[in-house]
């Protein structure tokens, strides 16, 4: 006893002292930041497709209360659908609602230095802070002191520059388009991902889940595993898939859907090859078509090509714009990311990026974008392929993620701040953002869109002690409890 009262009096000791001069723990309640942070919400399994799924309420006015709030946010959670398929029967409204993630937030951390772009961060918004319960917010630095800041077709600007994001730091803010390792039921019949051309090799295994292909007699053609975007109809009881354009679909936003292609895409899969020959995945952001080569097995040089929409590959592809020595051997698993964001691709094998960072140029948005569509002879039926040649190959856990696609405006402010005209920040000036663009009141939406320095309280950085509901069941009854989710906790980047 004597043992478990000292520890405890240590323990209390170190809570106080962590609090007051280190670390200061919040909750978030609303889901501004999500997914990367989820506020109060409610989860459940999808029955088609068995996607998890997790729905917030829609970020209101927490003084704003009674009937017709609940009445809102019952019709909220009736609305919801599943982000992965589409299945509109979740039946949310009777499930128990879950807490918001807690936070550690380290109070001195920009003493020593200052808040650097895409972090998150806690701060005090005096401007605001009389209007709602709330006295601190988290948003996502966007704008540092002596920047020029415009929003248009989803990216942000800084001086006149696209603000690019490295793999790690776009890890920490993707949004899920779509996981193969949960079809819906049907999805055997409606795949996603197909072989592109008529005469392909790619075998789809365990119902469209994983495919084979052994294309190691092949001549000099790639053979194209191609990806295309299904979208779920009910139309008098009849559900139809039809292919459309990858949309800024938030399924934390429930029923809450919008309606804005948005184009910076990234493919997370696993691959198994054999032989030597050659990988390449072909990516578009509706400007410019990449094409990338990464020699398997071979002794040689991974090259990234710019392909023209408008022209096939011949026998003399256009020259490279980055050549990279590099060997990949065929006898370990490869985990393959591949995407074209904020005008940047970023490649990565195994964890390892192959090319740095390879940029192009900044393309002020105008209406010349195309449909994700890429060149035929790129396999182009969607944003991203995956082309063989020379191999055999595996290829399992194809999940396809985008980037966060800022929105020009929320309904809940008449402000629309560094959307009509770029905002100038000043000396210890901050412009802060909201992952959740649809459902974020952030510097887009206030009076005043900067943050001072003297207003920021710390930089988030864990994760400590999600919670998830247990449903118990006593006497008849149903009960759920909150219990800690600890495969959620994590540190923040």
């Amino acid at each position: 006893m004597r043992r478990l009262l000292e520890v405890l009096v240590v323990l209390i000791v170190a809570v106080v002292i962590t609090r007051a001069f280190i670390a200061e723990a919040y909750i978030v309640p609303t889901g501004s930041m999500a997914p990367a942070l989820a506020g109060n919400h409610k989860t459940t399994t999808c029955p088609c497709c068995g996607y998890p799924i997790m729905v917030g309420h829609q970020g209101r006015n927490p003084l704003d209360g009674g009937a017709e709030e609940e009445r809102e946010a019952a019709r909220h959670y009736q609305e919801a659908c599943c982000p992965n398929c589409g299945w509109e029967q979740l039946q949310l409204d009777q499930v128990a609602e879950c807490q918001g993630d807690r936070l550690l937030v380290h109070k001195h951390l920009f003493e020593f230095r200052s808040p650097r772009r895409w972090e998150m961060v806690v701060f005090r918004n005096p401007q605001v802070e009389r209007h709602y319960l709330a006295d601190t917010y988290i948003k996502r630095v966007v704008g540092l002191p002596g920047e020029r800041v415009f929003i248009s077709d989803g990216d942000v600007y800084i001086n006149g520059e696209i603000a690019r994001k490295s793999l790690a730091e776009f890890r920490g803010m993707r949004l899920p388009v779509f996981d193969n390792d949960y079809l819906p039921r049907d999805g055997d019949k409606q795949p996603r991902w197909f072989g592109w051309d008529r005469h392909s090799r790619w075998q789809a295994e365990e119902n469209g889940r994983r495919f084979h292909i052994d294309a190691r007699a092949a001549k000099a053609n790639y053979d194209w595993l191609s990806y295309r975007h299904l979208v779920r109809y009910r139309e008098d009881g009849t559900v139809r898939w039809v292919e459309d354009d990858i949309k800024d679909v938030a399924g934390y936003n429930g029923g809450q859907q919008q309606e804005r292609r948005v184009h910076d895409i990234l493919l997370d899969a696993d691959l198994q090859c054999q032989g030597a020959g050659w990988l390449a995945i072909a990516l578009t952001d509706g400007y410019d078509d990449l094409l990338i080569e990464i020699p398997i097995g071979l002794a040689g040089a991974a090259t990234v090509r710019n392909v023209n929409a408008n022209r096939r590959l011949t026998a003399k592809p256009p020259p490279p714009i980055v050549s990279v020595s590099c060997q990949i051997t065929v006898d370990q698993s490869l985990h393959l990311e591949a995407g074209f964001v904020d005008r940047r691709l970023l490649l990565a094998v195994n964890g390892k990026e192959i090319f740095g960072n390879v940029d192009l140029p900044t393309v002020l948005p105008s209406g010349d974008r195309r449909r994700l569509r890429g060149p035929l002879a790129l396999g182009g039926a969607g944003p991203v392929s995956l082309g063989v040649y020379g191999l055999e190959a595996d290829a399992g856990h194809l999940r396809l993620f985008r980037d966060i696609h800022y929105t020009e405006r929320n309904g809940r402010s008449v402000y629309h701040n560094a959307v009509n005209q770029a905002v100038e920040l000043g000396t210890g000036e901050f412009f802060m953002l909201g992952d959740n663009s649809a459902n974020s009141y952030d510097s887009r939406c206030w009076p005043t869109p900067v943050i001072r320095e003297e207003y920021l309280v710390g930089k988030a950085f864990l994760v400590h002690l999600p919670t998830r509901l247990l449903e118990l069941r006593q006497f008849g009854g149903q009960r759920a409890l909150a219990v800690p989710d600890w495969s959620r906790m994590r540190l923040l980047p």
